[in-house]
């Protein structure tokens, strides 16, 4: 992964990094009717850190940044 960024006082943040992690989650499905269920489900994935610079006017570094992702998802269903 490759990010950069620009900001409006010119400053700039970049990094980059191959991309390996893990993930976990679980779900579940209920039966409203015969015909109808609802369901909701959760991941979390984890890419491990990345290194980033941060440069531009009065500021300037060497950082890591931990992005963990956190995906609820809840839905509705009609079988046929």
């Amino acid at each position: 992964m490759k990010a950069s960024y620009g900001f409006p006082d010119g400053s700039t943040f970049s990094g980059s990094k191959t991309e390996t992690g893990w993930a976990i989650g679980g779900g579940l499905e209920y039966a409203l009717s015969e015909h109808v269920t609802a369901r909701a489900e959760y991941r979390y994935t984890d890419f491990g850190k990345m290194n980033v610079t941060l440069s531009g006017p009065g500021r300037s570094g060497d950082s890591k940044l931990e992005m963990p992702i956190h995906d609820v998802r809840v839905g509705l269903a009609y079988r046929f």
